[in-house]
């Protein structure tokens, strides 16, 4: 044989020796351990994590469940899933995970080969938790009402479900658990379902879901669905002599989205029947609302009440109000004027102003436009009957 052949094949022959040694000087590898999860999950793709175990190159992932049944077995190569600068190597299966109980197991092996099985790890799937409802738990004028609770970090769907007094199911609807819904800044979710609800008493509850199933059925909360409330008479008021086109002047109604002027005169004849939105008579920022009279009235005497209303419905009249429209037109008072200091927060009002043209913005507020006009004129033409009011309301005043 050829020296040269010989010497190639005496090289080759120690390369193998020396690369079996060196594989045979490594040994198989360890056991893993085992990390997360280990207790109870709501996610139905959980993380499995583990220790990395330095002379493993790859892992098999074993995971049974109640009955022994395997779920999910798979090869997972060391560089893919391992991190060396942290020390330990994870994964999220694809396999989906129903509610129950689990076991999982990790297997390594190198080029020597398998080693040993980690020790089993247990945990359950969890279907996420219950809800806790918050508001509405009382009465409240929104046929609209906001709905809040408190979130639940593993739900990813929320149901919403009310019920009215009958028990017929009047909203039933899945909301989404993100940032329009739900914010985790807080920990709270709430919507604002587009179903308008009559008057009435209802209940309602909250389901959680995410792929783990249903979550249970929330304790169901009652509130009740009330019409707007009674307004309160400002002026004119009783025992008052008014101008023959009066300011007619009330006490903002929470929640109301319109009102109702009626006026009667002494043969009980409606004399004034109108509707107004709030936007157009009501100034926000002292609660008062008001309008000119919109008809001019003759001399007299005369009644007057403001309804309420909004989505919910009616609202009941307000306490009749009365007043007199003097032959000469002009404003004045009875000389029993008790009656009328007993109306605070149009005293109050009163002594805020400094002059009629305050008094005007105060009611009319600062907007243009024809029912603005209307009303500066019908308070203007009040003036007289404006001082007259602050006169018995001075000894109120501060």
């Amino acid at each position: 044989m050829n020296y040269r052949i010989m010497t190639i094949h005496l090289l080759v022959f120690l390369a193998i020796i020396a690369h079996c040694s060196a594989t045979l000087g490594a040994g198989i590898p360890a056991k893993a351990t085992l990390s997360v999860p280990i207790n109870v999950t709501t996610e139905t793709k959980p993380a499995y994590i583990w220790l990395m175990v330095p002379s493993a190159t790859w892992y098999y992932l074993w995971v049974n469940d109640a009955s022994g049944k395997v779920i999910v077995k798979k090869w997972y190569d060391g560089n893919s899933v391992c991190y060396n600068n942290y020390g330990y190597c994870g994964l999220i299966a694809t396999t989906d995970l129903k509610p129950g109980i689990y076991k999982w197991w990790i297997q390594t092996w190198n080029d020597t080969g398998y080693g040993p099985w980690s020790k089993a790890g247990s945990f359950a799937v969890s279907v996420p938790w219950i809800a806790v409802p918050g508001i509405p738990a009382n009465t409240t004028t929104d046929t609209k009402p906001v709905y809040l609770w408190l979130e639940v970090p593993s739900a990813i769907w929320y149901c919403l479900k009310v019920n009215d007094a009958s028990g017929k199911t009047v909203v039933k609807k899945w909301y989404k658990a993100e940032e329009q819904v739900c914010s985790s800044a807080y920990g709270i979710c709430g919507v604002i379902e587009p179903t308008a609800l009559k008057p009435g008493i209802y209940k309602w509850w909250l389901q959680t879901w995410n792929d783990a199933g249903y979550g249970p059925w929330s304790d169901p909360v009652s509130f009740a669905v009330s019409v707007p409330w009674k307004t309160t008479l400002g002026v004119p008021i009783s025992r008052m002599y008014v101008s023959t086109t009066p300011a007619y002047l009330w006490k903002a109604t929470p929640q109301a989205t319109w009102y109702y002027l009626w006026v009667n005169n002494s043969s009980d004849q409606a004399i004034i029947q109108k509707w107004y939105k709030v936007g157009q008579v009501c100034n926000s920022a002292n609660g008062i609302c008001g309008v000119a009279s919109p008809a001019a009235l003759t001399a007299g005497v005369y009644k007057w009440w403001i309804q309420t209303w909004n989505e919910a419905g009616y609202g009941p009249w307000s306490d009749a109000g009365s007043f007199v429209v003097s032959a000469s037109g002009n404003s004045t008072l009875y000389e029993n004027t008790k009656e009328q200091t007993t109306q605070t927060w149009i005293c109050e009002s009163l002594c805020e102003t400094n002059n009629p043209k305050e008094y005007v913005s105060q009611i009319c507020g600062t907007a243009s436009g024809s029912v603005y006009d209307e009303c500066k004129k019908g308070v203007e033409r009040d003036n007289e009957r404006i001082d007259i009011d602050r006169n018995v309301c001075k000894k109120g005043c501060k």
